[in-house]
């Protein structure tokens, strides 16, 4: 029996040749419990790289995606939920939980298992396509907002930025890219509208 550690790492638990019974149920014990520590640890990691409401991975996780992308270009689109703060205050805060999951599942719908997806905090949300255009993002994010205004009487402004190999471009496209995304959330409402912390730290 070969199980995985942290960091990559395996052990193989193998019975001695000759083992008594009674060896062989200690070996069974010791085994079981190793696959629940190694369920335990990745549950764990699962945990402190995911949003708990959506599902999605959070900044420290998105934080590990970005460090892991191979060294080549991509495309970061940097959204957030235009109508959200009406809901919270005509409807109840848990109606504002409601679509924020809508939101994260259709995300997560929307686009390959290799992008990656993240709620980066409030109700706003980071997305990475890899070998994508703007045109194909701007048809992706139209059939988002299509489901969005359908399933939640909400929908999404958004900017985007091309993202080169390394984490300093990772980092400055997605500023360029939630710089976008406020323009035109300011031209859509006619006034400033408040920028939060881009900080991979």
């Amino acid at each position: 029996m070969t199980i995985s550690l942290s960091g990559g790492r395996q052990i193989r638990l193998v019975p001695t040749t000759g083992t008594t019974a009674e060896g062989l149920r200690l070996f069974g014990f010791v085994a079981s419990l190793a696959v629940r520590a190694a369920a335990r640890r990745q549950t764990l990691v699962e945990e402190t790289l995911s949003d708990p409401l959506t599902g999605l991975l959070n900044r420290r996780g998105w934080r590990d995606y970005i460090q892991r992308l191979p060294a080549t270009g991509g495309l970061i689109l940097f959204f957030d939920v235009n109508g959200l703060k009406a809901v919270n205050e005509t409807l109840g805060y848990e109606e504002g939980d409601r679509v924020l999951r809508r939101l994260g599942g259709i995300l997560r719908q929307s686009f390959r298992a290799q992008d990656g997806v993240c709620r980066w905090g409030g109700d706003e949300f980071i997305v990475y396509l890899s070998g994508s255009t703007e045109g194909t993002a701007r048809l992706r994010i139209k059939k988002i907002n299509d489901r969005l205004r359908l399933e939640a009487g909400v929908e999404v402004a958004y900017g985007s930025a091309a993202r080169l190999a390394g984490d300093d471009q990772a980092v400055q496209a997605t500023r360029a890219a939630q710089r976008r995304m406020l323009a035109q959330k300011q031209r859509r409402l006619g006034r400033p509208v408040r920028r939060s912390r881009v900080c991979f730290g």
